[in-house]
């Protein structure tokens, strides 16, 4: 069986998504750098249903782009979540991507 086929529900996050760090993301052929263009960025999600694992996930760089890091670290909501399972010589790791992230407003 192909894990890479399979794909993860997104409810299985949890309804809790801290978004806690983001970084550029560049395009790459070959292990070569193409350019210093931002392509996407790759948000830090911490999942709190879950012992608080970590997953990281790639939103386009036209999508609103949230000022979060360790110290600002917000809640959000991942738009059009996908995420699957990917094998690697150092194990298993969540790809993911969404088309987009917004802060979640708890005042109730």
């Amino acid at each position: 069986m192909n894990i890479g086929k399979l794909s993860i529900d997104p409810h299985s996050f949890g309804d809790v998504l801290i978004a806690c760090g983001v970084k550029p993301v560049y395009p790459y052929q070959n292990g070569q750098r193409l350019s210093d263009e931002v392509t996407d960025l790759r948000y830090e999600i911490v999942c709190p249903a879950i012992g608080f694992e970590k997953f990281s996930v790639k939103i386009p760089v036209s999508a609103e782009k949230l000022d979060v890091s360790e110290d600002n670290p917000i809640q959000v909501e991942l738009i059009d979540l996908e995420a699957r399972p990917v094998w690697t010589p150092n194990g298993y790791f969540i790809s993911a991507t969404a088309k987009g992230i917004k802060t979640v407003d708890n005042d109730d």
